[in-house]
């Protein structure tokens, strides 16, 4: 494994200690939601804005 993706790993799994107990079948889910923050981080972009896109796209 790279160095990246054993950073990204540790990243995502101290970022997903606190929800204790996630079951496996949500994983994916957990993925996307942390990749969309870390995106959001890097962007720039305010949390205010972040949580408004973030319901702009999972509540029609």
């Amino acid at each position: 494994m790279d160095h990246g993706a054993a950073l990204y790993g540790s990243l995502f799994r101290r970022w997903l200690y606190p929800f204790r107990g996630v079951a496996t079948r949500y994983l994916p889910n957990y993925l996307v939601w942390h990749r969309f923050l870390t995106m959001c981080d890097r962007a720039g972009t305010s949390d205010t804005e972040a949580n408004n896109l973030l319901i702009a796209c999972t509540f029609p």
